[in-house]
């Protein structure tokens, strides 16, 4: 287990190291499996998910719903921080804490950064919104109010129907094995943590780089805890 945080910097070639915070209860089993969930766009927490556009008129509204049961099936999610340190996401996704940060090594060619925007975009024909084998689909679903912005997100875009894919299903869900494109670096444990340091270590299988955290005294962020007695 590396001790400090330094290894957090420490990007691979063509990989960014970025930060998906999750509450305790599927964690383990996830990095027991070497996994991490894939989001449906129909199920996310913000309930403009693929709404950053004007719906006021009647006709636009049907053809974008039928668009989005439409992309649903066939496209979903893995939400990523750039940004461990933030109080509101430990907050929002780690059951206030008692869950953890998963650190992930993704491919930059996966990624696609949220752009924040204060109005919502005037649309008016069917022809405006992307399928899934359009790339410009990526863009137009990373595009979210700024009221979000505390999240700095970047999004990794799973194909549901791609085949020889490290894609697959368990109870529903459906979830996308580490691999070349997404590969686990270390794990930070809640400041309330309610797994063990040693459960999570057992759970990922090998030596993976991994601290507890706490507020900090002097500002409102997350820092390493120092005293390493006071881990869980």
């Amino acid at each position: 287990v590396m001790a400090g945080i330094n290894w957090l910097s420490e990007e691979l070639p063509g990989m960014r190291r970025l930060f998906y915070f999750t509450s305790p209860s599927f964690a383990l089993d996830n990095l027991r499996q070497k996994q991490i969930k894939v989001s449906d766009f129909t199920k996310c927490n913000d309930l403009f998910e693929l709404a950053s556009i004007d719906l006021s008129n009647k006709d636009v509204r049907e053809e974008h719903r039928k668009w989005l049961d439409e992309v649903s099936k066939k496209a979903g999610l893995i939400c990523l921080s750039e940004d461990w340190r933030s109080t509101l996401m430990w907050g929002y996704y780690t059951n206030n804490g008692g869950g953890m940060c998963i650190v992930l090594d993704v491919a930059k060619t996966e990624l696609c950064p949220v752009q924040y925007v204060s109005r919502r975009t005037e649309f008016s024909s069917r022809s405006s919104f992307p399928l899934p084998d359009n790339p410009v689909l990526r863009q137009f679903s990373s595009t979210k109010s700024n009221h979000w912005l505390h999240e700095r997100e970047q999004r990794f875009f799973v194909d549901l129907e791609a085949k020889g894919t490290n894609l697959c299903q368990k109870d529903g869900r459906n979830f996308i094995k580490f691999g070349d494109k997404i590969k686990l670096a270390g794990i930070i444990n809640g400041p309330r943590p309610e797994v063990t340091g040693d459960d999570i270590l057992s759970a990922s299988g090998e030596e993976v780089s991994f601290f507890q955290c706490r507020p900090a005294f002097r500002d409102f962020r997350m820092v390493m805890q120092q005293d390493q007695r006071l881990w869980n």
